[in-house]
């Protein structure tokens, strides 16, 4: 209301000098229709900074939730990289393992020691 009675007042003192006369019921009217979009310009503001607070809020929490799962993200990559390490560690023992057991079992003692007991049997 007090915006109005100043632009009314200025426009009143330069109006004289200027400008015809206003009409005085056209610049109520004028001036009633923009205090009612003024406030719902403000009623609007409200609405906004109260969804602005809780969807603050809501940001604060998702950027919580993403620094936890950012964190359990890494720890599973330490534990991936944990076990990669260790297969490729048992892989290893069992590639050596395996190329041992070739070797013995390619030793001519266990091929005689068995043909041996082969002829044993067969006498029987």
């Amino acid at each position: 209301m007090f915006a109005c009675y100043g632009f009314l007042t200025t426009f009143c003192t330069f109006s004289t000098s200027f400008f015809p006369k206003p009409n005085y019921l056209v610049l109520n009217s004028k001036c009633a229709e923009i205090e009612e979009e003024l406030k719902n310009v403000t009623n609007s503001l409200k609405s906004l900074e109260a969804q602005t607070e809780k969807y603050a809020s809501k940001e604060d929490k998702y950027e919580e939730e993403i620094k936890l799962l950012t964190d359990k993200l890494k720890e599973a990559e330490t534990r991936a990289e944990f076990a990669e390490r260790s297969v490729a560690k048992l892989e290893k023992a069992i590639d050596e393992l395996e190329e041992r057991f070739r070797q013995e079992t390619n030793w001519p003692g266990p091929k005689k020691r068995m043909w041996a007991f082969i002829r044993c049997l067969s006498r029987l």
